[in-house]
C-alpha cells in the first residue's frame, strides 16, 4: 500500500539513482544553476544606468525564472518526470517572453498592467530559437492531461484485486537523462538574457564574471554533448 513514507523513501532512492548515474550532468546544473543565482542576486540592485526607464517586466520575470527552475531540478532529481517537464513549458515560455521584451521594452508596461502574451502570440511576432515551437508543442503533453504523457508514468502493480496503481516515483534514466539535458539549456539560456538585461539597463559586468561565464558557457556545450551521445550509445546496445 502506497503511502506519504512509501512516497518519501521512493524519492530518495530515486535521488540517489539519479545523482550516480547521471552524476556529471547533475553536478555541472548545480554548478550553473548556482552561478545564475549568484549572478542574479548580485547584478540591477541600483537604479538605471539609461535616461529611459529599464524594462521592469524582465526583472520580475527573472525572479519566477529562478524559482522555477529550482523546483524542476528538485523535480527532476526525485523521479517526479512529468510534474518537471510541465513546469519546464512555463519556464521555456517565460524565457522566451524575456527575450521578446528585450527586444520590445515599450511592451513591457503592457505585460505588468496584465496584458496578456502567451507563446503562440510571441511566436508570431518574434523570431524564436529553431526548435522552440516544437519543444514548447512536446511539453504541452506534459502539462495538459494527455494520455501519451501519463501512460508512460503509470506503474501497474499486480494484486488478488486485480491491477492497481502505485504512486511512488521511479528512476527512468532515458527520461531523466533527456530532461537534463533541456533544463541545462533553460539555465544558461535565462542565465545569458538576465546577463544581457544587466548590460543594457544597469551596469557593467565584472571581468570576471564575464570570464565565468564563457567558462560555463565552454562546459555547458560539452557537457551536453556528452549527454546526447551517452543517450546514444545506450540506443544502440539496446
Amino acid at each position: 500500500m502506497t503511502d506519504i513514507k512509501s512516497i518519501l523513501s521512493a524519492e530518495k532512492e530515486c535521488e540517489r539513482k539519479t545523482k550516480k548515474i547521471l552524476k556529471k550532468g547533475i553536478d555541472f546544473n548545480d554548478e550553473l544553476f548556482t552561478q545564475y543565482l549568484k549572478f542574479s542576486g548580485k547584478y540591477c540592485r541600483g537604479g538605471s544606468k539609461r535616461d529611459t526607464e529599464s524594462p521592469l517586466a524582465i526583472l520580475l520575470l527573472n525572479d519566477k525564472i529562478v524559482k522555477s527552475l529550482f523546483c524542476i531540478s528538485s523535480l527532476l532529481k526525485k523521479g517526479h518526470y512529468p510534474e518537471c517537464l510541465s513546469l519546464q513549458r512555463d519556464v521555456l515560455e517565460a524565457i522566451c517572453l524575456v527575450e521578446y521584451i528585450s527586444k520590445n521594452p515599450e511592451v513591457s508596461d503592457l505585460w505588468i498592467n496584465g496584458k496578456q502574451m502567451s507563446f503562440g502570440k510571441i511566436s508570431k511576432k518574434f523570431l524564436l530559437f529553431p526548435d522552440d515551437g516544437e519543444i514548447f508543442g512536446h511539453l504541452c503533453d506534459f502539462t495538459h492531461p494527455n494520455m501519451r504523457s501519463t501512460i508512460g508514468e503509470i506503474d501497474l502493480v499486480e494484486s488478488p484485486m486485480g491491477m492497481t496503481f502505485t504512486y511512488e516515483p521511479f528512476f527512468q534514466r532515458d527520461i531523466a537523462r533527456a530532461s537534463l539535458v533541456h533544463i541545462i539549456q533553460l539555465t544558461f539560456r535565462a542565465l545569458f538574457c538576465y546577463m544581457d538585461y544587466t548590460h543594457k539597463y544597469y551596469e557593467d559586468i565584472e571581468q570576471a564574471d564575464i570570464e565565468k561565464f564563457r567558462h560555463i558557457h565552454e562546459k555547458a556545450v560539452t557537457i551536453s554533448k556528452f549527454l546526447v551521445e551517452k543517450q546514444d550509445l545506450q540506443n544502440k546496445i539496446e
